[in-house]
């Protein structure tokens, strides 16, 4: 009797883990068919990060309103003629003043011969070097490498220094 039983145990222990290992193969079945798309969860969060990064608002100066629209023309006039002839105009008025003319603590501001003084006297290369591959200074202020615009070339970010060197002396 003692084999029957053996035999017998055997068989429902064979059934159960058949058992077992079909419901192991259904549920991952069913979590491939149900389960979630990578790509997708990936997408949706590229657009929370998108949104979430996104300004809290921006600034619009309407000069027309201010000063009557013929005097905003002659003044636009004479800004695109000053920056299309002095690429270091264009450059600092487009990327340089956002950090050069507002007032930020240890960053020299344009027109400021005390705060370029010292910078100026370490010579045009080094000016040039801090510029163009960054800097950060003794304060913990960091020039990034181009202001932080990559797609500006060399000369583009020399003739902004240039600018700012010779309206700050």
């Amino acid at each position: 009797m003692s084999k029957d039983e053996d035999q017998i145990f055997l068989q429902n222990f064979m059934i159960i883990i058949v058992m077992m290992l079909g419901l192991i193969c259904l549920f991952i079945i069913l979590s491939q068919v149900l389960g979630s798309n990578e790509q997708s969860i990936a997408r949706d969060r590229a657009i929370v990060l998108i949104n979430q990064t996104q300004p809290i608002g921006r600034v619009r100066y309407n000069a027309a309103s201010d000063q009557g629209e013929a005097e905003a023309n002659t003044l636009t006039e004479q800004n695109s003629e000053a920056a299309e002839t002095d690429p270091g105009k264009r450059v600092y008025d487009t990327l340089c003043t956002s950090c050069h003319s507002t007032g930020l603590p240890n960053v020299p501001q344009l027109g400021s011969a005390t705060d370029w003084a010292d910078r100026i006297a370490q010579g045009e290369l080094l000016l040039y070097e801090r510029a163009i591959i960054g800097f950060t200074g003794n304060s913990g202020m960091v020039m990034p490498a181009k202001g932080g615009n990559p797609s500006l070339s060399d000369d583009e970010i020399r003739a902004a220094v240039d600018y700012m060197v010779e309206n700050s002396q």
